[in-house]
């Protein structure tokens, strides 16, 4: 995908609410966020897969284990990017 076609899937992502509109959103709840190696899990934004040896961005709550976005590194700069556009309200929900 072009950056402007995965801007544009960020967008509907984080209007859908399968992606939170920032970080600070997560932080509403405790999160663990971790760098590592990529085990070929699929990125939160693109789909693709995070291949080793590429570094993988990986945040999860602490309270519901089963919310986890991961990221390849230029992919979580454009999420970050396009959710600070939409601000970042109290209370923001976790995507389910």
């Amino acid at each position: 995908m072009e950056e402007s076609e995965l801007r544009e899937h960020i967008q509907q992502k984080i209007s859908e609410g399968t992606l939170p509109r920032d970080i600070s959103a997560l932080s509403t709840y405790p999160v663990d966020v971790a760098v590592t190696e990529a085990r070929g899990e699929p990125c939160s934004v693109c789909g693709r897969p995070i291949d080793p040896p590429q570094p993988l961005s990986e945040f999860r709550s602490q309270i519901h284990p089963n919310i986890r976005f991961f990221f390849h590194p230029a992919c979580e700069q454009l999420w970050r990017d396009e959710a600070s556009r939409f601000g970042s309200p109290h209370n923001d929900p976790l995507p389910s």
